[in-house]
Formats: structure tokens, sequence, C-alpha cells
């Protein structure tokens, strides 16, 4: 898998963005196909549960959508990252947070290579929590697709770190070009 993105512990996806899968997050992302997030949430709570099992990790105690701007929301009527989060929650009884909000929308992200993509998410998140956090809180960001790790990256370091620890989950990930031509 892809090294983990400044601010956050580890990474972890239940599927490689590949053929199927990619048709399927299509529908669920840009389709309306909502209630696939119950399925998608079943697939990685399943996947978080053996990981964090066999490396003997405390899971996270909040899980964190990634958010998106209220323009992007209107135009497409949900956040994909949010019903994730909900449908994680209710598989693993984790409360969800929203902590940060997204401050400006960037170019098509799925549409920009890595270096388009980290250019143009500096400054675009901001933590929208009260207060700070207790030494040792986990959280899980929540996403859809992990493609270059530039979005995970500017949320996590949008959120005080000061003893946190951040995880980052999401449906799939699309795999290192070594990898994504092996049989």
């Amino acid at each position: 898998m892809h090294r983990a993105p400044e601010g956050v512990r580890l990474l972890l996806a239940a599927l490689w963005y590949q053929a199927e899968v990619r048709l399927w997050l299509h529908e669920f992302k840009f389709l309306g196909r909502t209630i696939e997030a119950n399925a998608m949430a079943a697939l990685l709570a399943a996947q978080v549960i053996t990981y964090y099992r066999r490396r003997q990790l405390r899971l996270p105690q909040f899980l964190v959508p990634v958010p998106m701007t209220g323009r992007a929301w209107a135009a497409r009527g949900y956040n994909q990252a949010e019903l994730l989060a909900q449908a994680v929650s209710k598989e693993l009884g984790i409360p969800v947070l929203f902590l940060v909000q997204r401050t400006r929308q960037n170019k098509k992200a799925h549409r920009l290579n890595a270096q388009e993509r980290a250019e143009g998410l500096q400054q675009s998140f901001r933590f929208q929590g009260k207060g700070s956090f207790t030494y040792g809180t986990r959280l899980a960001l929540i996403d859809d697709v992990l493609t270059t790790g530039a979005t995970l990256e500017a949320v996590a370091l949008a959120i005080p770190q000061a003893g946190v620890i951040i995880d980052a989950w999401t449906v799939a990930y699309t795999p290192p070009p070594k990898l994504s031509t092996q049989p």
C-alpha cells in the first residue's frame, strides 16, 4: 500500500481501485447509489477489525469523514465520505465527528495528477472542532478512494495534532504502478 501521508499513522483500504471496484464507486459517488455505502462499510469494517486485531491496535474513538464544500454537496446532494462514515459507525459502534470544513473546492480531484492535487489542496480545509483533544485521542479519517494521499494529508494537517493519533480508512486505493500491472 502507499506510504502514510504526513499526519497519518496508517492507511487502510478494503479493495484495490480497479475494474469493477472503480465502476461500483463511480455509481455510488456520481450516480446516487447511496445504498452502496452499507455494503462498502461492511467490507471496510471487516478489514479494519482484522488489521487492528492482528497488530493489537486499539480502534479509533471517532470517525471523521472527509468534507466537501457546500456547493459540491448541493450539486451532488450528499457527501459520499459522510455516508461511508455513518455506515462504518453502525458497523463498529464508533461515533462520527465533523471536525473539518472544506473551505474551497478545487478542480475535480480524480482528473488531476499528484502534484496538481497537492497544490490544489493546500489551505482547503479548516478545523471546526471546539477545544482540543486529550493526549492519545484516536481518529480515523474516512474517504471513498485513496489515490495520491493528498486529500487525507490536507485533512489530517487541519486537525490539531498534539498527541492525536490519526489513521485513514478508504474503501479502495489506487495501487502503485508497479503492482497495478501484475496479473
